[in-house]
């Protein structure tokens, strides 16, 4: 069974909360979470909502959406690094490098580990969002 689970950045402390995003009537959004009577409801930056891809990496770490990976592809090169992006083409969960999508592989998660987010570190990827 897939797991459905988001996380965004929580107003005010900037920690990342997991759980289902709500958005209220009176257009404050909120993650509740913990799904039991020790849950929590915490106020969030609606636009860093990212949607878990079910996948993990080489490290066993949840991936989402918005995700940095990055690995040593090059066996001559070993201080190069590559990094790529978590992203939703419509059909299916990518990794982007520069422009270029593509469909993430089971090789990618063994191969690749979560090193950010376009959030907390937009610099890997020569981004300059912050949140």
């Amino acid at each position: 069974m897939k797991q459905i689970l988001f996380r965004a950045k929580q107003r005010g402390t900037g920690d990342w909360v997991e759980g289902v995003p709500i958005q209220h009537s009176d257009g404050d959004w909120q993650i509740h979470g913990g799904f039991s009577n020790a849950g929590f409801l915490a106020v969030i930056h609606p636009e860093t909502v990212c949607q878990y891809t079910g996948l993990t990496d080489k490290n066993d770490k949840k991936i989402f959406e918005g995700d940095i990976l990055s690995a040593h592809l090059d066996d001559e090169h070993p201080e190069d690094t590559t990094y790529v992006q978590i992203t939703w083409n419509g059909f299916s969960w990518c990794t982007r490098e520069s422009t270029e999508d593509d469909v993430i592989s089971e090789s990618d998660c063994n191969t690749f580990e979560v090193c950010g987010n376009i959030f907390d570190n937009p610099e890997l990827i020569g981004n300059e969002m912050r949140i």
